[in-house]
């Protein structure tokens, strides 16, 4: 009967899955729908940057919403996902962290202990489950659900899951294929709807704890003029060379995005204005001393830059936080571009500190 009631579920979750289209809808019904179908207090989802092959994007759904990355729970979905992305095959971390093994073998195990040895509360309060979603041996994520409501996963829990892992990666694979939403094809760096989604999130944050930070929008000068001239294997070369030295200059912690067809949208955690500018008036020097030769022709490419942050340009939405950007890369691409300009201070009220508990 259980194994019944396993199957209707997973019907369901397939049919409910290979209807959305939407690539960030999609996600949130994945992280929702392994919750309920495998009957746990909290899942996660990691997904694989196709060009890096790395792990990348984790987000852990609980009970009550969306966890925060920092807790215990968290932390040991994120370690055992990076592990079963790497080995891309089901892995099971038993009683919070305090046994790892794959479900079905005996002995033989190493051991991996939760800093907090169970006394946190946050933690997982029981035995982790992830399992890849591949398609045809491409592995584009890693699924986890925690804290088994009822007993501990066994083999017949493994092999529900995986089932629906692949009926997730199917219906990812199907949902790419209307649009890059999270990474950009050409490039390998995160799309515009991914990083929307991601810096609302850290407005937020920001918004409630006062904590700075800055976005900055790189675009390259004149690309048009370099696509019509060169061609589009010269323009594709300048663009993606660009975004290169761009990487090679930040943080693993910042986020590197494709913002329209000639520019690119770095966000900067907790970096004020005064330190992305120094960042970026580095990035926007190495661009244009760096020689892009392709097939013995010489381009030349410059960039423009435009940042703000948040502290300057207090938004209310991130709509607000781009325009101030753009503006400012407005500014540095009428007067000549191959320039850093910095959005001006917005005269209101000052921003306010972290809430009193």
């Amino acid at each position: 009967m259980q194994e019944q009631d396993a199957l209707y579920r997973l019907l369901d979750a397939a049919l409910k899955l290979n209807r959305i289209q939407d690539e960030q809808e999609l996600l949130k019904e994945i992280l929702k729908t392994s919750r309920q179908i495998m009957q746990v207090k909290a899942s996660s989802l990691t997904l694989i940057n196709p060009a890096t092959a790395k792990p990348c994007y984790f987000w852990t759904l609980g009970e009550e919403g969306p966890l925060d990355e920092e807790t215990g729970l968290a932390k040991i979905c994120r370690s055992a996902a990076y592990r079963a992305a790497k080995n891309g095959k089901p892995l099971m971390i038993s009683g919070a962290g305090a046994r790892r093994q794959s479900p079905g073998r005996r002995g033989g195990g190493k051991t991996q202990s939760c800093a907090c040895h169970g006394k946190n509360k946050n933690c997982a309060a029981g035995d982790v489950l992830c399992v890849p979603m591949k398609t045809e041996q491409k592995i584009l994520g890693v699924i986890a659900a925690a804290g088994k409501l009822s007993g501990k996963f066994n083999l017949a829990d493994q092999r529900l899951f995986m089932a629906f892992a692949a009926q997730a990666g199917l219906a990812l694979e199907n949902a790419r294929r209307y649009g890059a939403d999270f990474f950009d094809p050409l490039t390998g760096i995160y799309g515009q709807k991914f990083f929307d989604s991601f810096v609302e999130r850290e407005l937020a944050r920001a918004q409630r704890y006062g904590d700075d930070f800055s976005l900055a929008v790189i675009g390259i000068d004149y690309l048009r003029q370099i696509y019509d001239n060169y061609g589009f294997e010269a323009g594709d070369f300048a663009l993606s060379r660009s975004i290169d030295l761009v990487k090679s200059s930040i943080r693993t912690s910042d986020i590197l995005a494709r913002r329209g067809d000639d520019a690119v949208a770095l966000f900067l955690p907790t970096a004020s204005l005064e330190q992305a500018e120094a960042l970026t008036e580095r990035i926007r020097i190495k661009i244009q001393n760096h020689n892009f030769a392709l097939n013995e022709q010489s381009l030349a490419v410059t960039a423009s830059v435009g940042v703000t942050s948040f502290k300057t340009c207090q938004p209310s939405n991130i709509k607000n936080l781009m325009e101030s950007a753009l503006e400012a890369l407005g500014e540095a691409g009428s007067s000549g571009g191959n320039k850093t300009v910095c959005a001006r201070l917005k005269k209101t009220a000052a921003v306010k500190g972290p809430r009193a508990h």
